[in-house]
């Protein structure tokens, strides 16, 4: 059973440089701090009333009314006969970050030991109190000054740990895709909610075999193979995705990185209705535009009525949710593209590929344009945009990257972790999604592959990248892909090779 937190386990960390630096601990004998009148406002609820049959006042709908302000607190630290870090950070008139960290066993000071965080983001510096002194009277207690923090957003973060779910199937595991929509089942469609609908593809495993399509509607309690397989036998799934085709019902995208000699490029959907969601036939569709031999190397259904597909280095794009592909690539080249990413703002699309390739397309205009990768960069594998569209974190070569400016210099990207020999970044996630403008740029989580058959892993940083550590590991070959929840902060799904006799799925949650 949890324990009810003391007010001596918690401690409070403040960024004396800034975001994306290292947090200093403040709580601690004479650099103590409080933090006081913490408020989280949610919306208000306007009733409108009729009448019931006796003429009696009864509510018939209630309107919910915004926020009538941010989230805000209090923080307090003793004077000294220095200027203060609470100063120092409103001189500056930068972003301020606060968090709250709770550690109910050990030491407080540790930067990594800790069970829970409350991450205060992005907050502005209101007011500084200096503290009342001298007194009229004799008066030797100490002094403090309190200052009035505003702020955008708050994430609360827990420790993380993997737990194996069975897959059943024989055969590396290489995509996921799932549902994030929460409706509260208040549509009456038989929608189980966020994170209960996945899917996941698989390799063929053997060029006598078709690759499976694996769905769960629980969350990965259980899982099943889907009725019919998308592609002919030897060629993977390397590329899903799935979202509403109309009220009750799904459409699942796939693709395949797996030559067909004797066809051109191409995917595949299905839909599935929400009480058979493994119940699929499946249609296949040619990408026109590319020769026999061609094969999807990368596929984002981005926006409803933009499903973007590479192949051979150039950029397809369907407007009809996969049932057709469009004859004239919106972007030719000759680098195989890995990738796409939307921004948080949704204006702006992005490419990312081999050989240092980053392409952008902004507003829809039907055509991207290069940008720069990092100097001395090498492949893509993974990009990601912090919510207000602040910074793009780049997996690339066998490092994370960060871009201050959207890659349009190559000076302006930093390494903040070179993971090893082999190591490839997989996925990237930004925590907080829309609570947070579209994911925090101090909270990160980054899946890594090992190439050479060598375990990968989750990593985690809490202060933008400066320091990162690792979700102790379960037994993996390498992973492949990863989702992650748009509600839950606290909830991942990774797939993998096989272990054993059966493709990875590793579920990263709270330890209950």
């Amino acid at each position: 059973m949890p324990k009810i937190v003391g007010q001596t386990e918690v401690t409070v960390w403040l960024q004396p440089n800034g975001p994306g630096t290292a947090y200093d601990v403040y709580g601690i004998q004479k650099k103590a701090a409080s933090m006081t009148g913490k408020a989280l406002p949610g919306p208000g609820i306007t009733p409108t009333y009729g009448r019931d049959r006796f003429g009696n006042p009864v509510s018939i709908r209630e309107s919910k009314e915004p926020p009538g302000d941010l989230p805000g607190a209090s923080i307090s630290l003793y004077e000294t006969a220095q200027v203060s870090v609470l100063k120092k950070l409103k001189d500056k008139g930068c972003k301020v970050n606060v968090q709250e960290r709770i550690r109910q066993c050990g030491t407080l000071d540790h930067p990594n030991l800790w069970e829970k965080i409350r991450h205060w983001g992005d907050g502005t510096i209101t007011n500084i109190a200096p503290g009342d002194a001298p007194s009229l009277t004799f008066d030797d207690t100490p002094v403090s000054e309190e200052a009035t923090v505003t702020f955008a957003h708050v994430i609360e973060v827990v420790k993380l740990r993997l737990s194996a779910q069975s897959s059943g199937v024989n055969a590396d595991l290489l995509s996921i895709a799932g549902m994030t929509d929460e409706d509260c089942n208040e549509c009456g469609s038989g929608y189980p909610g966020a994170d209960q609908i996945l899917f996941v593809g698989a390799d063929a495993h053997s060029y006598l075999l078709t690759a499976n399509v694996l769905y769960t509607t629980n969350g990965g309690g259980t899982w099943a193979l889907t009725t019919a397989d998308p592609f002919a036998a030897g060629e993977a799934v390397n590329f899903i995705a799935v979202d509403f085709i109309d009220d009750d019902s799904l459409r699942l995208i796939v693709g395949t990185s797996t030559t067909d000699a004797a066809a051109k490029a191409k995917i595949a959907y299905a839909d599935v209705d929400l009480g058979a969601v493994g119940t699929t036939v499946w249609t296949s569709t040619l990408i026109t535009g590319t020769v026999v031999g061609d094969v999807v190397t990368a596929m984002g259904w981005l926006f409803f009525d933009r499903l973007y597909v590479a192949s051979a280095g150039d950029i397809y794009l369907s407007t009809d949710q996969g049932e057709t592909l469009a004859n004239t690539a919106i972007y030719t080249g000759a680098t195989q593209i890995n990738g796409f990413t939307l921004a948080p703002n949704e204006d702006e699309v992005y490419a990312f590929g081999a050989a240092n390739l980053i392409l952008r397309e902004v507003n829809k205009a039907g055509s991207f344009s290069a940008l720069n990768g990092p100097a001395g960069g090498g492949a893509f594998t993974a990009l990601v945009m912090s919510g207000g569209n602040e910074l793009l974190y780049a997996g690339n070569g066998q490092s994370l990257y960060v871009s201050s400016d959207k890659a349009n210099n190559a000076g302006n990207w930093t390494q903040l972790k070179d993971f090893g020999a082999n190591k490839v970044v997989r996925k990237i996630q930004c925590l907080g999604s829309a609570r947070a403008g579209g994911g925090s740029s101090e909270l990160l989580r980054v899946e890594v592959d090992d190439t050479t058959g060598a375990a990968g892993g989750l990593w985690f940083s809490i202060d933008g990248g400066a320091n990162f550590s690792e979700v102790p590991s379960l037994t993996n070959t390498g992973y492949n892909d990863a989702y992650y929840s748009e509600i839950d902060d606290n909830l991942m799904i990774l797939v993998g090779d096989i272990v054993g006799t059966a493709g990875v799925i590793h579920k990263a949650a709270p330890v209950n």
